[in-house]
Formats: structure tokens, sequence, C-alpha cells
């Protein structure tokens, strides 16, 4: 493929609308939520105390296993293409499916 000087790609432009909608989110869902905890605001944190510990231990374990190398290149050397393939397709269609629902316009 021919690239421009300074034009984006593909991977780029997705990871801007993604993150822009994760922001979007963040900044026209959490303040509503937490007018409407008012007190009780601090149970929500204590909730996700456990479960982001879980996640964090969990990275830090694959972090190790795979020598902080990309992921889909380590699955392949270690499980083969197939699981390799596999992997980058979940997530591919997880990430496309987390963006569409939470990009929908959710006042209506």
């Amino acid at each position: 493929m021919n690239h421009k000087p300074g034009a984006l790609g593909i991977l780029p432009t997705f990871s801007v609308i993604v993150l822009a909608t994760g922001l979007m989110n963040h900044v026209i869902v959490i303040p509503p939520l937490l007018q409407e905890a008012k007190r009780d605001a601090w149970l929500s944190i204590a909730l996700t105390l456990l479960p982001y510990l879980l996640w964090v231990s969990l990275l830090h374990t694959i972090m190790k296993r795979t020598g902080q190398q990309p992921i889909i290149p380590w699955l392949k050397q270690h499980y083969g293409s197939a699981v390799a393939g596999g992997f980058r397709a979940f997530f591919s269609i997880y990430l496309f499916i987390g963006n569409g629902k939470s990009g929908r316009n959710r006042s209506g």
C-alpha cells in the first residue's frame, strides 16, 4: 500500500475512535452515576477492588510467562497458528461488539 506522509493508518484511526468512545462514556456516564449514588458511591469502589486485583494478577502472570513478548507471536510459537488466529479473531470480534455497544446513543 502507498501511504502519504502524515496520513493515518487504519489501526491508529480505529484506536482514536475507541479511545474517544471510552472517554465520552467516562465523562457522560460516571458523573450522573455518582450523583445518584450520593454517599454510597464508595461502595462501587469497594466492589471493584477484588476484580481489579484479580485482573492485575492475571496480567502480571501473563507478562512473566511470555517474557513481555507480543501475545499473538508468542501464542503462535507455543501453541500454533490455529490458536493464535482464534485468539486474534475472538478479541477482534469482542472489541468491535464492545465498541458498538458503548458507542450507541443511550439517551433515547
